[in-house]
């Protein structure tokens, strides 16, 4: 947000307010699930957790480890590199 008197970008701008949170990792997951055509409740269901912690996913709160593993495992690398933004280079795995 620029200050209207100095012009000057506050650092909650670009300084993420909480460590575990991104927006890319929300919105990736919002089109993956419209486009897999999954409900909140569906993947709450396949991972054994509760609608409301799919909906914090929803909105950019990177799941837990164990669940990041099952997403790997479940959806595999490809799925989970398209969430997280990591682009697989050549020759790498």
């Amino acid at each position: 947000m620029t200050n209207q008197r100095t012009g000057a970008i506050c650092a909650a701008d670009i300084i993420p307010c909480h460590p575990r949170r991104t927006l890319d990792f929300g919105q990736r997951f919002k089109i993956l699930c419209l486009a897999r055509d999954w409900t909140v409740q569906k993947v709450a269901e396949e991972f054994g957790i509760s609608p409301r912690t799919v909906i914090r996913w929803r909105d950019g709160i990177l799941p837990s480890k164990p669940c990041q593993r099952l997403m790997r495992e479940r959806w595999g690398e490809e799925t989970w590199r398209y969430l997280t933004g990591v682009r697989s280079h050549h020759g790498v795995k």
